[in-house]
């Protein structure tokens, strides 16, 4: 079945954040042009955002390190799990995620790490990332690692970006890296792998 393409609504407690918003319609933009089925969200929170995908026809799955709030239908169903990133390997079985998503992780680095050993040949978005320290101090190094795992094509994003001052940076390292620059602003930041 194909992925539906409906707008991002949750109502009642769920909570919708601009973040998840702006990433739906990227993976709407992107299930237009390539293969977007298998969805991994770490750091799903609720899970609304997984299960919203869900609804739309997208096989998706989450993980998050605190259970409050997490929804118990998804907990059962098992496609909403909480575990740390460091012990997440094989939680969902072998299938291998065509996007992966990190939301509001306490360590970019380590993260990006965890999931570049999990996303080998994905579309990879980060997003959203508030860790301007660890992009600055890691900018070549993230870059790096997600260009490897990346299929031809793929594309890295974050389309929380918070970082203004890191465009030097960016400009510096990632056409280097093998990366066309998509689009950049104060708020979003979308690379694409070319080699």
């Amino acid at each position: 079945m194909e992925p539906a393409h409906s707008p991002l609504e949750c109502s009642g407690p769920q909570k919708v954040t601009s973040s998840h918003k702006r990433m739906w319609e990227i993976v709407r933009e992107l299930s237009a042009k390539n293969k977007i089925y298998n969805i991994l969200e770490f750091g799903c929170g609720n899970g609304n955002f997984v299960t919203f995908l869900r609804d739309e026809n997208y096989n998706a799955f989450g993980i998050d390190m605190q259970e409050k709030g997490m929804s118990e239908t998804g907990i059962n169903e098992g496609y909403l799990a909480v575990c740390s990133i460091e012990n997440y390997h094989g939680l969902f079985g072998e299938i291998p995620f065509d996007m992966v998503i990190a939301n509001h992780v306490m360590s970019i680095d380590a993260t990006v790490t965890a999931i570049m050993n999990l996303s080998r040949g994905s579309n990879l978005f980060l997003a959203p990332s508030q860790y301007i320290e660890a992009w600055e101090t890691n900018t070549s190094k993230i870059l790096e690692i997600a260009h490897h795992n990346l299929r031809k094509g793929g594309f890295f994003a974050d389309v929380e970006f918070k970082g203004e001052q890191l465009s030097p940076n960016i400009r510096r390292y990632a056409p280097g890296l093998g990366y066309k620059l998509i689009s950049y602003s104060p708020q979003e930041i979308i690379l694409q792998k070319q080699d």
